[in-house]
């Protein structure tokens, strides 16, 4: 027995969603055809962190709770039952190496529904529907990735002269006591010289 062929939503349904509600009919009629309404019982992913981002979402129907690996769990960081939220591929329209992946995993808390596009080809439709909306954001999203790296390599800097400065602080503590002691010495020295040299001419005498 074949698999039922995927449901689609109509241009009007579509346009109820707040992403779609300013659409032309073509781009509607774009979307109708190539967006599948996909059903996911309670309690499965919809997308998880790390795998391929093959798919831009749209929720329908029901809740949904997103989540983030923190040093080997999920931490939940969003729940919510909005219809219309998006999710997945958010980032369909940058094509590079930093958004192959599913940036955080989504699970269905209810049993949901939930609008599914394709990345590549709404990719190329967006495209081409917004040329210069692509274009800033891009560019927008270019310029944050180059200030965090560069807040992110002063806070380096910041914490190594942090380290650097403890380090030195450790490094002469000891130096001083050290340099403290030697003169502590030195003078120790020098009187016993003098208490010798004294002895030898015979101005002083030694007492048992």
């Amino acid at each position: 027995m074949s698999a039922p062929a995927p449901a689609h939503l109509t241009p009007d349904e579509l346009r109820t969603l707040f992403l779609f509600a300013e659409l032309t009919e073509e781009q509607l009629a774009w979307v109708a055809e190539n967006g599948d309404v996909v059903a996911v019982p309670a309690g499965e992913n919809i997308v998880v962190e790390g795998e391929p981002a093959d798919c831009f979402h749209v929720l329908l129907s029901g809740t949904i709770a997103m989540s983030r690996l923190v040093g080997g769990d999920n931490v939940e960081t969003t729940r919510t039952d909005q219809r219309g939220v998006y999710f997945g591929a958010v980032q369909f329209y940058v094509d590079d190496e930093t958004t192959g992946e599913y940036p955080a995993s989504v699970r269905a808390i209810t049993d949901c529904t939930a609008l599914a596009l394709p990345k590549g080809p709404f990719a190329a439709e967006f495209t081409r529907w917004y040329p210069m909306a692509v274009h800033l954001l891009e560019g927008l999203r270019l310029g944050m990735k180059r200030g965090n790296h560069v807040l992110a390599e002063r806070e380096r800097l910041l914490a190594l002269g942090r380290l650097s400065a403890g380090l030195t602080h450790e490094l002469n503590n000891p130096a001083a006591a050290a340099g403290r002691a030697a003169d502590a010495l030195r003078d120790k020295v020098a009187g016993m010289r003098a208490k010798l040299a004294m002895i030898a001419t015979g101005r002083s005498r030694v007492t048992s």
